[in-house]
């Protein structure tokens, strides 16, 4: 099975639904299209929510908004299998 990792950076959308592996200082993802987050939501390395894949600290959600930080994600969902087409 192949892995695919993908480079965020400000300003991009999130393309697939993954799972960040490593980043900047700080990371911020405005996850206001699937959640009423006022505020962008700061990501860890660390799952925090095993129960809750969305709601995870580690997740990036596709069409999320990074605003500011990079990092890097494996993808863990992509197309029709996304939480987004669900």
């Amino acid at each position: 099975m192949s892995v695919s990792v993908n480079s965020i950076a400000p300003g991009d959308r999130i393309p697939v639904d993954c799972r960040f592996i490593s980043m900047d200082d700080r990371l911020l993802v405005d996850f206001s299209l699937y959640a009423k987050e006022k505020l962008p939501r700061e990501i860890s390395t660390s799952s925090t929510d095993s129960a809750n894949f969305k709601s995870s600290l580690n997740v990036g959600l596709q069409g999320t908004l990074v605003t500011e930080g990079a990092g890097k994600a494996i993808a863990l969902k992509t197309a029709r299998d996304s939480f987004l087409s669900h």
